[in-house]
Order: C-alpha cells, then sequence, then structure tokens
C-alpha cells in the first residue's frame, strides 16, 4: 500500500505515513524525482510535530532534516521490509533504504533555538 500523504505544500516535500510500520512511523518523500526522492523517519506524527516544535518549526525539507539528523541512526527493520521487496527493482526502487532519526538536543539544535529567541525543550 502508499503511504497516506500530508501535502506540506503545492510542489514541496510530503510528509506519509508508513502503513507497513506499527507505530506509523514517517516518510519524507520528494517531489523532484531526484536519486534520493525519499527518507524513512523513525518518529510518529506526534513525536515529529513535538521535536518540530523544540526546533521553531524548520519545516518540511530535506536540507533540514539533514541538519538536524542524528548521525548514529541504524538501519533496521523498515530497511530490511524495503530490501526484500524491491530487491528486484534495483536502481528504480522508490525510496532508498535509509532511516533518519531527528534530534531536537544536537549542538544544529541548540544553535537554532538560541538564534530564534527558544528556550531549551523540558
Amino acid at each position: 500500500m502508499p503511504p497516506i500523504g500530508i501535502d506540506a505544500m503545492h510542489q514541496s516535500p510530503r510528509i506519509g505515513l508508513d502503513r507497513q510500520d506499527d507505530a506509523g512511523c514517517l516518510l519524507w518523500l520528494d517531489h523532484t524525482g531526484s536519486d534520493a526522492p525519499g527518507w524513512f523517519i523513525d518518529h510518529t506524527l506526534p513525536e515529529f510535530l513535538l521535536i518540530q516544535s523544540h526546533l521553531g518549526w524548520t519545516g518540511f525539507g530535506g536540507i533540514e532534516f539533514n541538519f538536524f539528523r542524528d548521525e548514529a541512526a541504524e538501519p533496521g527493520e523498515r530497511e530490511r521490509r524495503y530490501l526484500e521487496k524491491h530487491a528486484a527493482d534495483g536502481e528504480l526502487a522508490p525510496l532508498p533504504p535509509r532511516t533518519e532519526v531527528i534530534d531536537d538536543r544536537s549542538e544544529a539544535a541548540r544553535q537554532s533555538r538560541r538564534w530564534l529567541g527558544l528556550p531549551e525543550p523540558a
């Protein structure tokens, strides 16, 4: 089944819920058709909204995710399931098998909050 999409804006990246993930974790889907059209995001929608509020709502763009991502994210069940499902697709697979974790307590996040005049999260 395809993910349920939340259109952030017309012609913009989209956030989708992974229907095959029991927790309902998110997918970030690019609209440009680039070589890396999306990522798994290892957060549920409520977690994602809380993290975004801690960051001053940086938006849906992949650049922001990369800036605030946790470098320690390890491949897991979602990547294994993806690889099994798309093994025959090769380079035509619709998503790269990579999970990102957005870290709202990283140094980049602290710098962003200071710049925006936001307090540290509780």
